[in-house]
């Protein structure tokens, strides 16, 4: 039995390739405190899978995520790099399949 695909009701494929879609849309809370004690960053959208191989990035530093599921990725908030009395932003980003990195404007 041969299944085409269509993402546009024009191009067809038939190949057998997996396609992995997924959107993400925000994430919460936008800070929290330097000493790590804190829930974790919700990362919001869809199509998300364990099996893609989610990343969490803050400050430069990758994180396994804490969990994962269709419409959620949650990141871990490590105690800041710079002590317990850092105070200020960090970059922050996720990669949802292991590649591509979404970086968010104004970090963590």
């Amino acid at each position: 039995m041969t299944v085409q695909v269509t993402q546009n009701g024009v191009d067809y494929d038939n190949h057998g390739f997996e396609y992995s879609y997924y959107s993400v849309d925000r994430y919460f809370p936008k800070s929290g405190p330097s000493d790590g004690k804190t829930g974790s960053i919700v990362v919001s959208g869809q199509g998300f899978k364990p099996s893609a191989k989610p990343m969490c990035k803050l400050n430069g530093t990758e994180h396994a995520p804490v969990s994962v599921t269709h419409k959620e990725i949650r990141c871990p908030v490590p105690p800041a790099e710079a002590g317990k009395d850092f105070f200020g932003n960090v970059d922050f980003a996720i990669t949802p399949n292991g590649a591509a990195w979404k970086v968010f404007d104004g970090g963590f």
